[in-house]
This record gives C-alpha cells, structure tokens and sequence, in this order.
C-alpha cells in the first residue's frame, strides 16, 4: 500500500539566509510598480512517511500554497513534477507565507512542509 510522501520536505526562497526549511530573496518592483518576484526553490522527498523510498519518476506535481496569512494559504500554484523551483512574478507589497505538498501518482498528498515567510516591500 502507498503511504504519504515524508513530512521533510524542504523549501527555500531562493538567495539570502537559510533556516531548517527556508532561506529567502526577492527582487524589487520596477520603478513605476508596487509589485515584486519571489523565487522558492525546494528539494524532493525521496521517502514516503513509512519510510519507503520513492522514485522521483512517481511525483506527479508539486501545490505551493500561499497566502498573506500564515493561517489562510488560500491561493493555489501548480507546478509540474520535473521542476523544483518556482517564481512568483506579480506579488503586491506585504508580508507573503508559503508552503508546499508533494503529490504523487496515485493522488497521495504529503503534509506541507514548514512555512517560508517573505515581507515584500
């Protein structure tokens, strides 16, 4: 029987310090605009919960799901199984929160990982 992927999962916002689940970047509006990129990057599992490994080959996606509210990560962003990074091009100032799900062939969904917090200027 297929368990949930690991709880682990890694994410990073791409480019300045690093915590046990995230490190952090972002770049700055364009004159004339009040909105801002973020980049998160993140590592896949390769252990499912029961501690059986699993083929990347068996990621069918990944889900980041953010917010401007820790508790509220509304908002929905798909991102193929083959990649591992993603940037988010038209965020408006503010304090940003994200999380990621692994989700497998079968339809499995992991736990989110840890929040990555970005306060855009």
């Amino acid at each position: 029987m297929t368990t949930l992927l690991r709880t682990g999962l890694t994410l990073f916002l791409a480019g300045t310090c690093s915590f046990s689940y995230s490190s952090a970047s972002a770049q700055q509006p364009q004159p004339g605009t009040s909105l801002n990129s973020v980049d998160l990057s993140w590592t896949a599992p390769l252990t499912r919960m029961d501690g059986s490994s699993i083929a990347l080959s068996e990621i069918h996606h990944y889900e980041i799901r953010y917010g401007m509210s820790a508790k509220d990560l509304s908002k929905l962003q798909k991102v193929d199984s083959d990649e591992t990074r993603y940037r988010f091009k038209s965020l408006r100032q503010g304090r940003w929160h994200f999380s990621i799900v692994v989700v497998d062939d079968n339809g499995l969904k992991s736990p989110p990982s840890g929040l990555v917090t970005k306060k855009l200027n």
